[in-house]
């Protein structure tokens, strides 16, 4: 195999374990209106659940990970992700108070913090020569496929479990427990796939210099790290309010049931969230011939401006317009992902993505899940009230596309400086 389809083949393997990971998240958000009959649990308590009870670990471990991703072999750490989180998924069905289940989101986080900063750099090492963003934009539609797997797939799965109870025999004839174990089945291959990926050869750096490689490095960037930090944790802010709290809007002021509710924002998502991601990738290397280090903030800009208008459309309209509000705020959400984890690969030499990555992926999980949907739910229960989630929502919209804009706004008028030098790739 030459080495660009090297590339491709790991890009594309790499992006259905992202895949995966992101339909083994998101369930909860298809599952959330049972939960809150079932278990009683309050708006804020689910959107802790979908947020601080995964953000926390994810966002500690993602920095843990990071050097391990830097000096192990990277297919052997996206493995052991994939077992453990696959674990932690199966023990939230059988979870029945909200200690439990907290418990369940915490390990899912920890599980599933060594994905991206091995993922990315093994991405970043085969991919071919000039077509980096091209090649991480397969690898994050995968996480958009993966929300449109838990809302389509998991909306159609669950009448038949609901109806053939399988884990009626535990005990537990909820159909959405039976969801959560059925789904990790798919993982077991994953892992099989991805322990046959080749691990391609560099030169790290030694591990008693590696630290003060890093620091230094940082130190005389962090000004750079922190603004793309910003910019994408604002898109990623809005990207997880959203996806965490579609559904409820459906079914509470469109009356649909969750099992319709999930269908049609998984088709949404499927059709729209992909097409996002590939274009925002294809610009990316696009622009990057002609802007350099500004590529990733004019991409970030114009998915904020364009999620904006689409935002109000979708949660001030009704109907068919909603949704077609709901699909064009979809692909342009899309535009934004491949902009930040592309463009701290490009800003980070080989040796230490693993760390940057990492970095990056701590912060901006923090910003995006820790925030986002927590703060559509306490808006909820102390603001507008649980008829007006919509309207939540669209605060959440505002105040993150403005934050993120005043970010590229500003970056793109220091301009280029010596440091601003990219790394070859």
């Amino acid at each position: 195999m030459t080495v660009a389809g090297t590339g491709w083949s790991a890009a594309v393997i790499l992006g259905l374990v992202h895949l995966a990971a992101f339909t083994d998240r998101y369930l909860l958000a298809l599952a959330a209106p049972a939960l809150k009959i079932e278990i009683g649990l309050s708006d804020f308590q689910l959107g802790l659940l979908q947020g601080a009870a995964f953000v926390l670990v994810y966002a500690i471990g993602a920095l843990a990970f990071g050097p391990i991703a830097d000096r192990s072999r990277r297919v052997l750490v996206i493995a052991a992700s994939l077992a453990c989180w696959s674990a932690a998924s199966t023990a939230f069905a059988f979870a029945s108070t909200f200690g439990e289940m907290f418990g369940a989101r915490v390990a899912l986080g920890l599980g599933q913090a060594a994905l991206s900063p091995a993922a990315l750099s093994l991405i970043a090492a085969t991919a071919p020569r000039g077509r980096l963003g091209q090649a991480v934009s397969i690898y994050t539609a995968g996480s958009t496929l993966g929300r449109s797997a838990a809302f389509l797939g998991g909306g159609a799965l669950l009448p038949l479990l609901g109806a053939t109870a399988p884990l009626a025999f535990l005990g537990y004839p909820q159909a959405w427990r039976a969801l959560f174990v059925a789904i990790v089945i798919p993982n077991l291959a994953l892992i099989l796939a991805v322990l046959a990926l080749p691990e391609p050869p560099r030169a790290p750096l030694r591990r008693d210099s590696a630290k003060v490689a890093w620091r230094k490095w940082l130190a005389g960037r962090w000004r750079r790290y922190a603004a793309l930090i910003a910019a994408a944790g604002s898109a990623t802010m809005v990207i997880q309010a959203v996806t965490a709290w579609t559904i409820t809007v459906l079914v509470r002021r469109e009356g649909y049931a969750i099992a319709h509710a999930g269908a049609i924002f998984g088709v949404i998502v499927l059709a729209a969230g992909p097409a996002g991601h590939l274009t925002g990738g294809a610009l990316l290397d696009a622009f990057r011939r002609r802007l350099r280090h500004r590529a990733p903030y004019a991409v970030l800009a114009l998915s904020l401006a364009a999620t904006l208008p689409s935002g109000f459309l979708f949660c001030l309209a009704q109907g068919p317009l909603a949704l077609a509000g709901l699909a064009a705020l979809t692909y342009a959400l899309g535009l934004a992902t491949p902009a930040g984890f592309s463009g701290v690969q490009t800003m980070t030499p080989r040796p230490m993505r693993g760390r940057a990555s990492a970095l990056f992926l701590c912060c901006n999980t923090l910003i995006g899940f820790g925030l986002g949907p927590p703060l559509v739910g306490l808006l909820t229960d102390r603001l507008f009230g649980e008829g007006a989630t919509h309207l939540s929502l669209l605060a959440a919209i505002s105040g993150g596309c403005a934050i993120g804009l005043a970010v590229c706004a500003a970056r793109w008028r220091r301009g280029p400086s010596t440091r601003d030098r990219l790394p070859r790739i």
